[in-house]
């Protein structure tokens, strides 16, 4: 049953997602974009996809680099007592889905409980943030997709950039954080 949820759920998100996105280009897509007669439907199961060197980061289940247009989607556990700092994508929908565990997702400034198969919306502009209470499994859908490429970079083991080069990437992104709270 949870299963048929998870796939529920996000085949909904994914519709939503796909249904609103226009054809215009985002700051961070390139010419080497994968065109709709290349693209190819696949199967992951479930220790497969990008593995980020960092086991933080989780997987990268979809992303432009295997073929989608229009969204990314990324397995990332979240153990107890961590959390995703409050942040927000100026142009990116976002759909969190809670696959394990239990915690407290921020919506602007307010906190509320999410557990095994809590679904959070977020639109663009809207500051949100995790506070992992058990240990949790988060599947997150972002679309468009460009975002998932600074992603990577934080997850990438010795990462390290100047300040000015971190707000310059934050901008091409449309990613801002929030001080720690």
């Amino acid at each position: 049953m949870r299963r048929i949820l998870l796939i529920t759920t996000l085949v909904t998100a994914v519709g939503l997602l796909a249904s609103t996105q226009t054809s215009r280009k985002t700051p961070a897509q390139t010419s080497q974009e994968i065109s709709p007669a290349k693209s190819k439907g696949y199967v992951l199961q479930p220790d497969e996809g990008e593995k980020l060197a960092d086991p933080r980061g989780g997987i990268i289940k979809v992303s432009p680099q295997a073929g989608s247009q229009r969204l990314s989607m990324v397995v990332q556990p979240l153990t107890a007592g961590n959390r995703i700092g409050v942040h927000m994508h100026e142009r990116d929908e976002e759909v969190f889905f809670v696959h394990k565990g239990k915690g407290t997702v921020i919506l602007d400034d307010k906190r509320t409980p999410v557990e095994e198969g809590s679904v959070v919306y977020i639109p663009p502009g809207t500051w949100h943030g995790f506070d992992a209470n058990d240990d949790m499994q988060l599947v997150w859908l972002i679309s468009p997709p460009h975002f998932v490429e600074l992603y990577r970079l934080f997850f990438k083991p010795g990462f390290e950039t100047t300040k000015e080069e971190e707000e310059r990437l934050k901008a091409k992104y449309g990613y801002r954080a929030k001080a720690s709270l």
